[in-house]
């Protein structure tokens, strides 16, 4: 039986011709090598920059697949892409890119009744649930990017989103990923992974029961190591496992979600089988303000206990941007004052989801009460679209800050108890501010889950040795 393949090193520049003219040979689909689409795929919205060794952009997953088994057998590095919007340089290295995004798009059969979907890669989120939404479903995971996100990236990253706080993380809505493992062969074996039990192919089999067995033998180790935030995507799932393992036994242990998070590292993903959520009959968006980011930290505890779906936070740079872009001036207006008629410092978008509109509205009267001094009003659904469509631009708002000082991504998703964001952020703002330096905050405040954009001239070697400096301290 073949064994799973050991990290190779990137091809010689002596070999490159020789992979790159047998890809063109067999690949349907484009190979591209130029100058021009290496420095394309080089980067994502992180702010690592590493060209690829070329670019395949595959017509199909059988033309996917064919380009996997010939970059194994030269013993190429590959990396699978999909929309590009990671933020912490996942989908850009030195290697053969497999971008699955154009073609291999696909959504098969969708059984509304049992919840389920066959989805190719490279399904673009809001495009699927577009399709979903006719009978009343959605793949609930709801990532900012959205419009952009794939599925296979949202499986490779174990994306959330703003609703995780319900809805949980990529892993707990896919049934069973169609993956390509390298062998150390040269080869490459499609496996379907999902539960063990329900598992057929000899090498999903033998690698499942050597990961039940590592996860056995380091059980107390992930107990203890493990950190207990409502986020946590680093690493590999095995805490996720051996909960599995200890509450339903070894047949039910999924090998999928194992696959969710690990970035590409164990497998490429192929193809997925997603668990749909029916979408809620009723969903009602509060607005709370305050007149410092501090203010709205503390607030986030008590939001929490009326039962939101959504808990999003917004500080003084965010929505000062906002006010004066002429793209989401409008949708800034739908943002109440702070009872003076000053404008908000800081706000939370607290939205419940429920099974009758009776239900959201009591509860969003629960949050009025429970944030009692502050402002809190609750709007209707085209204010609501517009106060989402402010929170998912708040990453392109940032690079519209004068100066040469912008918004750096490099400590990115900083997860805390939510109950101790009120102290994380005191201490992340001494480590900035001590450095004469300034950062915007926002956040799925929900879950712990902060997203934190120190102000950076990169081109200046002082500032890259602050970016250092502050990735250190904060680490």
């Amino acid at each position: 039986m073949a064994e799973p393949a050991r990290l190779s090193l990137p091809v010689a520049p002596s070999s490159k011709e020789g992979l790159l003219e047998q890809l063109r040979s067999l690949v349907r689909g484009e190979v591209r090598a130029g100058e021009h689409d290496r420095r394309l795929y080089a980067t994502d919205a992180s702010i690592y920059h590493v060209e690829p060794l070329a670019v395949v952009v595959p017509e199909d997953v059988e033309d996917a697949v064919a380009a996997l088994r010939l970059c194994a057998q030269w013993g190429a590095p590959v990396l699978a892409r999909g929309g590009g919007t990671s933020l912490a340089g996942q989908c850009v290295n030195r290697a053969v890119v497999v971008d699955m995004s154009r073609s291999c798009c696909g959504v098969g059969e969708v059984d509304a009744k049992a919840l389920r979907a066959q989805v190719e890669p490279g399904v673009v989120l809001d495009e699927l649930n577009a399709a979903l939404a006719q009978v009343g479903l959605c793949f609930a995971p709801d990532v900012a990017t959205a419009s952009h996100a794939t599925i296979g990236g949202m499986i490779g990253n174990n994306s959330a989103g703003a609703r995780s706080i319900l809805y949980g993380h990529t892993c707990d809505h896919v049934e069973a990923i169609d993956a390509a493992v390298f062998t150390q062969d040269g080869g490459v074996e499609r496996v379907r992974f999902t539960r063990l039990g329900e598992m057929d192919h000899p090498l999903g089999c033998a690698i499942g029961e050597r990961i039940i067995e590592l996860v056995e033998r380091n059980a107390q180790r992930i107990r203890q190591r493990f950190p207990r935030t409502p986020r946590k995507v680093s690493g590999y799932s095995l805490d996720r496992l051996l909960d599995q393992l200890e509450s339903d036994g070894k047949d039910a242990v999924n090998l999928a979600t194992l696959l969710c998070g690990s970035e590409g590292t164990l497998a490429v993903t192929l193809g997925a089988t997603l668990t749909l959520t029916r979408l809620p009959a009723a969903r009602l968006l509060s607005v709370a303000v305050f007149g410092s980011l501090e203010e709205a930290l503390m607030a986030v505890a008590p939001a929490r206990r009326t039962g939101p779906s959504a808990v999003e936070l917004l500080d003084e740079t965010a929505l000062s941007l906002a006010r004066a872009s002429a793209a989401h001036r409008d949708d800034a207006q739908a943002l109440p004052t702070l009872a003076s008629g000053a404008p908000a410092q800081a706000a939370l978008l607290v939205e419940h989801s429920a099974d009758s509109a009776a239900t959201a509205l009591a509860q969003a009267a629960q949050l009025r009460e429970a944030l009692a001094p502050a402002r809190v009003v609750a709007v209707d659904d085209a204010d609501a679209a517009r106060l989402w469509a402010l929170r998912k631009a708040v990453e392109p708002l940032l690079h519209a800050i004068p100066g040469r000082r912008k918004p750096v991504t490099f400590v990115e998703d900083a997860s805390a108890p939510p109950e101790r964001l009120v102290e994380f952020v005191r201490a992340f703002r001494r480590i900035v501010e001590s450095r004469g330096l300034r950062a915007a905050y926002f956040a799925h405040a929900s879950v712990g889950v902060l997203h934190i954009r120190p102000m950076l001239d990169l081109r200046d070697e002082r500032d890259r040795d602050l970016l250092r400096d502050i990735a250190v301290d904060v680490a």
